[in-house]
């Protein structure tokens, strides 16, 4: 986090009462903030024609909107308006990646406030890109930059202007859903382990909700399916490193301990928002129950989990679907072999010919098609 209070002052002329007192509130609501002036000393006004142009036409304004962004990006921080003053600690929003303040429900006004935790913000690039486009447009013909800009920005229908923000590419979907979580506090546009729900069912994992103190047993055995929500790090009397986490899934959250000679090997994989896989134990103390995890498998190991497991398939003797499972597994070519349990003389058998496939949720449904969800799974 870059603790730096950003603001611009160009053209040198004495600031006013009311800066001062703004400036001042800075000061006392971020005292472990430096307050970082910008002008003509230390920021280049000369590295586009558009911010040149505004300079040499004294549009300061015009100035600072281009570079509060450029600053930002580069550096990150927090950005305010020199007639902005704070009136009340919002620290806590500092723990977002960024922010951008606003003036009415209709305008987002970026110069009131803006934030970026970090430097290299692709929101923040987002919006500095935009200025390419508005040098194309603002500058042709004889008028120049920033007289264009003025003649775009002051007519009554701002609709005219046809001005759109260079387009990005959405945020891939793990991401976009963290965000979604952090800031609304539920998922928005999906589940992220939506993905895993056929792998869910196959392997028999357990909802985080149905686990309660009074329908589960101590040391009893359980497999989960879950997102990784929270991360706190302990050292031992000897030195050695543990974790406690919080895991969730759609039906709710349980804690969860893992211990040190685990932690060596899956350290890695305990990341905020890591989808896991997780064999462990139930921990009934205190009328509360955790997991004592023993094995964590991330996401990117859940294909290598699937080829070396079976699919058991139950089925009486005389309904055994070799020939539908030899045309699916045509279609869907993969590593994971099948098997068959034979409900009325209770043996487990192989098929003469081997059968093998790729299981995922396109093969998944298509098992569905012919077998119940009760007698397929993963062993």
């Amino acid at each position: 986090m870059n603790k730096t209070i950003h603001y611009f002052w160009f053209g040198d002329s004495p600031k006013s009462r009311l800066i001062e007192k703004c400036i001042a509130s800075w000061h006392k609501y971020f005292p472990d903030f430096e307050i970082k002036e910008w002008n003509e000393e230390n920021f280049d006004v000369r590295q586009n024609e558009y911010i040149s142009q505004a300079y040499d036409a004294k549009k300061y304004a015009f100035v600072s909107d281009f570079a509060r962004l450029k600053v930002l990006y580069d550096e990150g921080g927090l950005y305010f308006d020199t007639d902005v003053e704070v009136v009340k600690s919002f620290s806590d929003l500092l723990e977002k990646d960024a922010f951008s303040g606003f003036e009415t429900e209709k305008y987002i006004n970026p110069g009131l406030v803006l934030w970026s935790k970090e430097p290299r913000n692709e929101i923040i690039k987002q919006m500095l890109d935009s200025y390419e486009m508005l040098l194309e447009m603002a500058g042709k013909g004889s008028r120049g930059v920033i007289e264009g800009q003025m003649n775009l920005f002051d007519t009554a229908d701002s609709a005219d202007t046809n001005i759109k923000i260079p387009f990005r590419p959405e945020f891939d979907k793990k991401r976009l859903y963290a965000m979604e979580k952090e800031a609304a506090g539920i998922y928005l546009t999906g589940e992220p382990l939506g993905d895993y729900e056929y792998l869910g069912r196959l392997m028999r994992v357990r909802n985080l909700g149905e686990l309660s103190y009074e329908n589960t047993n101590d040391e009893q055995e359980v497999k989960l399916l879950c997102v990784i929500g929270e991360k706190k790090l302990y050292d031992t009397k000897k030195g050695s490193k543990m974790a406690f986490l919080t895991l969730e899934d759609k039906t709710g959250e349980i804690d969860a301990v893992v211990f040190p000679d685990l932690f060596l090997l899956t350290a890695s994989k305990l990341n905020t928002d890591a989808i896991v896989m997780v064999n462990g134990k139930i921990s009934k103390k205190d009328d509360s129950i955790s997991v004592i995890c023993g094995s964590i498998a991330g996401e990117d190991e859940f294909s290598y989990l699937t080829e070396h497991m079976q699919l058991c398939v139950k089925t009486p003797s005389d309904k055994v679907p070799v020939e539908f499972l030899e045309r699916l597994s045509q279609r869907y070519k993969g590593n994971t072999q099948v098997c068959f349990f034979l409900t009325d003389t209770k043996k487990m058998v192989r098929p003469r010919n081997k059968i093998s496939l790729c299981i995922n949720s396109e093969s998944y449904n298509e098992l569905l098609e012919t077998l119940k969800s009760e007698n397929i799974g993963l062993i």
